[in-house]
């Protein structure tokens, strides 16, 4: 199965937060056309009510599964686009892990995330798509994931970092930290970002105030991918901007 989070060409749909600030969503409308905002899942803490990877988990083109809670308005919103939604089996509660239902990773023909944890309907999509699971001990995987490519990402998880590594995967290890999420300490750099395109990675504020700026860019040139820095705001956690 072709990974969901690597659009083949360039995206012409995004869902992204109701609470991403009005800089960064202005940003995003100067690439993508069609912009769906989120609904708030009720049943989980404040500041990540709205984050597209708390509620939902693509897997495959144009399909998604759905908190069952939020599944009426994502199939309202999706399906005139040719998307299809559907209904997972459980609802995100309101602590880690419950929490975690939806929040996975693809990286290749791998899915990472806490398998115990992951919703059963999502899990059997994604098995008939001939992914393996891989079971690792961040159950935020997506949110602690910026997936670039099939096989390359960036995280500042340094167990998720050695997990990937010892398969084969090219993973950026960065300092902890430095993203917003209010409400919360810190956010992660996987919630923060989202491909445009093979060869564009959107970004949910700008990484120049990150200090591992540098060895980013670094990375993602050797890649030939362009940062597109949605606003000059220090970078935010905003459950992922998901593309398609």
């Amino acid at each position: 199965m072709k990974n969901p989070y690597v659009p083949e060409s360039r995206a012409s749909l995004a869902i992204i937060s109701r609470d991403a600030p009005e800089a960064v969503k202005s940003g995003l409308r100067e690439h993508i056309e069609n912009i769906i905002e989120t609904i708030p899942l009720v049943g989980v803490y404040k500041a990540i009510s709205n984050h597209p990877d708390i509620a939902m988990l693509p897997v495959g083109y144009k399909k998604l599964v759905v908190a069952p809670s939020v599944y009426e308005y994502y199939k309202d919103k999706l399906e005139p686009f040719d998307f299809v939604v559907i209904k997972g089996a459980g609802e995100p509660g309101y602590k880690y892990p419950a929490n975690i239902k939806y929040n996975a990773a693809i990286l290749g023909n791998r899915v990472i995330c806490s398998q115990d944890h992951l919703d059963e309907i999502a899990e059997t999509e994604l098995r008939s798509g001939d992914l393996q699971i891989l079971n690792v001990r961040q159950g935020y995987s997506k949110c602690s994931l910026a997936i670039i490519g099939e096989a390359q990402g960036i995280t500042s998880d340094v167990g998720l970092a050695a997990s990937l590594r010892e398969i084969g995967y090219d993973i950026l290890l960065i300092e902890h930290g430095h993203i917003r999420l209010p409400g919360l300490n810190y956010g992660f750099i996987g919630g923060s970002m989202g491909l445009l395109s093979e060869r564009e990675l959107l970004i949910a504020g700008s990484l120049t105030h990150h200090p591992s700026w540098g060895i980013i860019n670094e990375f993602l040139g050797k890649y030939n991918i362009k940062p597109i820095q949605l606003s000059q705001e220090q970078v935010i956690d905003i459950g992922t901007i998901l593309t398609f």
